[in-house]
């Protein structure tokens, strides 16, 4: 999970402007976040199996952990790598040590929207 969201976020960083003008056009297809999330998904199942990630982390939950990794590139300079703080503190709190109880999540409202991409979302 560490090494997706790593990942992601270094493209996102790297293609921050291209990617928010490919949002913004339409040029990007649906079925690429509906992957990414979806492997996001099985790599979140299989770190509470491994009892690495607490257990009442639900899938939408990653559209929005996504969304506020993706939030602080504009709060940085553009050559900084200074997002990698931020991947740290999230995946500090997907640990179950130490882990105080959450509400239960509320329902994506963009969710079956096919022309919508949550992460890039200025909704």
């Amino acid at each position: 999970m560490a090494t997706m969201l790593e990942a992601a976020m270094s493209v996102a960083a790297r293609e921050r402007n291209t990617l928010a003008a490919a949002k913004n056009s339409g040029a990007i297809a649906a079925e690429v976040p509906d992957q990414f999330f979806a492997t996001l998904a099985q790599l979140l199942r299989r770190g509470q199996r491994a009892g690495q990630i607490r257990d009442d982390v639900v899938p939408d939950d990653l559209h929005r952990i996504m969304g506020m990794l993706v939030g602080v590139l504009w709060s940085m300079d553009p050559d900084s790598d200074g997002w990698k703080r931020y991947v740290t503190l999230i995946l500090d709190a997907l640990s179950p040590t130490s882990a105080s109880p959450l509400q239960p999540p509320a329902p994506l409202s963009s969710a079956g929207k096919p022309d919508h991409w949550p992460v890039f979302s200025d909704e």
